[in-house]
Parts: structure tokens; sequence; C-alpha cells
């Protein structure tokens, strides 16, 4: 009896999946999805950032401590969040979203992120007892 409880919690949660996958908020139905220019976004940023990587080794502008933090920050900014840069741009470009605050609350799917992450933050704070 318990096991076809938990085969059923299994199903309810499948379908649930399968529904949220249906009913995409992002990129409804009735339009295509952008891949080409998502694609192209990308991997433009992630190659603009990587050439000024380049650029800066080869002159000699990335050597030493500060270079090394510099060459981190440039390529966690720029190459590593490419395709998120890409997919903000594209929901800006069709007015999915108005701005960075909009764009946080659909990915983190809450209202107010620096609320939330306020709250998380000092709910383990160690003084905060």
């Amino acid at each position: 009896m318990a096991y076809r409880h938990v085969m059923m919690c299994q199903i309810d949660k499948l379908e649930f999946a399968e529904n949220d996958r249906r009913n995409n908020k992002m990129w409804p139905k009735t339009e295509k999805k952008p891949i080409l220019p998502y694609l192209f976004l990308a991997f433009s940023i992630a190659w603009c950032a990587e050439a000024l990587l380049i650029v800066g080794e080869h002159i000699g502008l990335l050597t030493g401590t500060l270079g090394t933090v510099a060459f981190y920050i440039i390529f966690l900014l720029g190459a590593a969040l490419a395709p998120m840069y890409a997919v903000f741009i594209l929901l800006k470009k069709r007015k999915m979203i108005r701005g960075v605050k909009d764009f946080c609350g659909l990915i983190f799917k809450v209202d107010d992120v620096l609320k939330r992450l306020l709250s998380q933050f000092f709910s383990y704070w160690p003084f905060s007892r």
C-alpha cells in the first residue's frame, strides 16, 4: 500500500513537471522560439570576451596578480555569463521584461529578489539568535 502511494506521488510530480514544460511562460507556444538569435548572441558575447582576454594576454596587460584578477573577472562576467546576457537581450527586445528586476524575478521565480536574498542571508547569520 505504501509503495502504491509513493508511486502515485511520483506520477503526480512527473505530470506537474510535464504541465510546467507545456505551459512555458518564457516563450509562448504561439511564438517561434528564437534559437538562432540566441546562439548568435551567446557566441558573439563569449567570443568578444575571449578576444579581449587574448589581446590582453598578448599585450601584457593581464599579467601579474592584478592581471590575473582582471583575467578572471573578464572571463566570469564575459564568457561564462554570455548565455544569460543573450536571454536577457532577447527578452528585452521582444518586450517580455522591463528590466533586470523582471529578469531576476523570472529566473528565480520570486517577486522581490533583493528582499529574498537578504532574508536568506540574515536567516543564517550567526548573531541573529
